[in-house]
């Protein structure tokens, strides 16, 4: 089973299911204390990842979430930092295997490369990429956890040129 998360420092948009037939689930989480936004992650994400492998009877899989970056809020992005560390642990701790990406790196491999100037037009390209390829309409945020998903199954399934280690 893949996972996509796309987070923000209020919720967590998780995306999952079938290839070609993706759910999301939105986890809201503290805007608040760090300690409270751990706490949040751990419970609701742990809860969702146990019903994931119990309503599609597997085990463990793999989630793949975004590195942070926040552009030039240095504060923004600590806070991301936090909650990605919460997500990856909450993952790790129940044996799922956590892939970390550049998110430039995840559009243009699902997306394409194609000139998007500005993040609106990136948000608006994910879209309707989700819209054509999945039939939904979704909200940007829910846009980007799917194409974070499909990212998931090229990666399992070696559909992405890889480079050379070492």
């Amino acid at each position: 089973m893949i996972v996509g998360v796309d987070f923000s420092t209020k919720a967590l948009h998780c995306c999952f299911g079938h290839r070609g037939q993706p759910q999301i689930a939105r986890l809201e989480i503290a805007n608040g204390e760090t300690e409270v936004q751990a706490a949040l992650v751990f419970e609701l994400l742990g809860g969702l990842l146990r019903t994931i492998e119990d309503r599609f009877d597997t085990c463990p899989g793999l989630l793949v979430v975004e590195r942070p970056w926040a552009g030039a809020n240095a504060r923004s992005v600590v806070k991301l930092g936090q909650v990605q560390g919460a997500i990856m642990a909450t993952a790790y701790s129940q044996g799922w295997v956590v892939v970390e990406e550049d998110p430039s790196a995840i559009r243009k491999t699902i997306i394409g490369r194609g000139t998007a100037p500005g993040k609106g037009k990136i948000k608006e390209l994910v879209r309707e990429h989700v819209k054509l390829v999945y039939k939904l309409d979704l909200s940007d945020d829910a846009a980007d956890a799917v194409v974070i998903w499909a990212y998931g199954w090229a990666v399992a399934h070696e559909a992405l040129p890889r480079e050379p280690e070492g």
